[in-house]
């Protein structure tokens, strides 16, 4: 996957902005990635390893004649956990009300399990930022 033909464009140590993976909706922040990103030409075979929280896109495919191919591999743990630690509690102190009211509503729906799983043990980066 030749420069031209738009590998992954990554902001090195973009994961350590203060505002988090949510400063991509920030134009400032846009604008520095735009200016500041790299890409790596890649062979069949390559690979790239990444914190997700490394600000990251698509680039565009300038070529003619050419059609890129590549497959997307997200690796959290062995064990099926996510591999970052954080802190749950403030999250389930926030949602504690509403959950309750949707627990007395619906029991243990499938909607009450999914909610529980998020905040009690959800992945810190969302994996659609559209």
């Amino acid at each position: 996957m030749p420069l031209d033909s738009g590998p992954t464009r990554l902001l090195r140590f973009g994961q350590i902005l203060e505002q988090g993976f949510m400063a991509y909706r920030l134009p400032e922040c846009n604008q520095y990635f735009l200016q500041n990103h790299v890409s790596l030409p890649l062979e069949k075979s390559d690979g790239i390893f990444f914190n997700p929280a490394l600000f990251h896109t698509e680039d565009k495919n300038v070529t003619t004649g050419l059609e890129r191919s590549a497959n997307l591999f997200q690796i959290s743990s062995a064990v099926g956990k996510p591999k970052e630690i954080i802190d749950t509690l403030p999250l389930v102190d926030r949602c504690w009300e509403g959950l309750m009211g949707k627990y007395n509503k619906d029991w243990l729906s499938n909607g009450v399990k999914a909610s529980v799983a998020a905040i009690a043990k959800g992945h810190p980066f969302p994996t659609s930022l559209d």
